[in-house]
């Protein structure tokens, strides 16, 4: 493999941490739910930026067959076992419909919004779909959104009702909040997941040290490395918590930037040189210290800076 190659392969690398896979469980709850009862039994997986959701999601919805090639009574079709879409721009009911339609590979966008509904319906079934999922659904809870959002979480309880399939929605805590301003959708919303930043905790047990553990396997393992220092040794951890506060998304980005500075110095040993490197450039926004370095920072100062954010 080539260095990139290696970078993209260890991007890919997912760490199923106790919380992360609890999540994930109650997703399949909910699809399995609703097939068991034949009624819409939903999720709602939110929580803050960089924690996981949307890569979640997408690994939740890329376990379902790809789809299959099936003779239709008018024709050939390929089935849509799992249906991801987004909130749109402008998130009406038509733009949520045809935004729906696209990720069914239909471009007929013509009628009203009923017109539509009932093309999704029909779709749907063509599909065999088992369930819908909308991330960045927490953009309905914006105070300039709130008729608009009313007028669509309706139309999306006619659709859950009709369709009988589970619409798995992701995002910020906002989503709760659009979700449960109406009894008859909350009751169709019985499953909730949250994820979290990953919390400072040296034990080994703890979800961040077990995510540093497996992310270090791979690291030395895809690189081929030899030698270096470890993401548990506490010069990397307590930096790498001060740099991101267990913002997952920070800890892949300084990680992968540090992994491709070893690889293309080619001593395969990964060095707290390389971790100084990528912060220098790196906006992290979740920094305990916004104007020094993280990885310039002692050790002894680095557990006092962690334990006053801990207080």
């Amino acid at each position: 493999m080539t260095n990139d190659e290696k970078v993209t392969k260890f991007q890919t690398k997912i760490v199923f941490f106790p919380s992360y896979l609890q999540a994930y469980t109650i997703l399949e709850k909910a699809v399995e739910c609703t097939r068991l009862r034949g009624v819409p039994s939903s999720a709602i997986l939110f929580g803050p930026s960089g924690s996981g959701k949307s890569t979640l999601l997408e690994i939740f919805c890329n376990a379902f067959s790809q789809g299959k090639l099936e003779i239709g009574h008018d024709g050939l079709y390929r089935t849509i076992p799992a249906l991801l879409c987004e909130v749109p721009a402008k998130a009406t009911i038509k733009q949520f419909a045809k935004e729906i339609l696209h990720g069914l590979q239909c471009s007929d966008y013509r009628g009203d919004s009923t017109d539509l509904e009932f093309r999704i319906l029909e779709l749907l079934k063509t599909h065999k779909t088992e369930f819908i999922a909308i991330d960045e659904f927490h953009q309905l809870a914006q105070p300039d959104t709130i008729i608009t959002a009313g007028h669509v979480t309706s139309w999306l309880l006619s659709l859950l009702n009709r369709s009988k399939i589970p619409i798995i929605v992701t995002g910020l805590e906002g989503c709760k909040e659009v979700i449960y301003r109406t009894k008859p959708l909350a009751r169709r919303y019985p499953f909730i997941a949250e994820l979290r930043h990953l919390t400072f905790d040296e034990r080994k047990s703890s979800e961040y040290m077990m995510t540093l553990q497996y992310l270090d396997q791979e690291l030395y393992e895809i690189g081929e490395l030899k030698k270096g220092i470890h993401l548990t040794d506490p010069s990397i951890s307590t930096r790498l918590f001060i740099a991101t506060q267990g913002n997952l998304e920070f800890i892949r980005l300084i990680l992968s930037n540090a992994f491709q500075a070893c690889l293309k110095r080619g001593d395969r040993e990964l060095t707290t040189s390389d971790f100084l490197e990528v912060c220098s450039f790196l906006e992290l926004d979740d920094s305990l210290v916004q104007d020094q370095n993280p990885f310039e920072i002692g050790l002894k100062q680095s557990y006092s800076i962690i334990s006053g954010a801990l207080e």
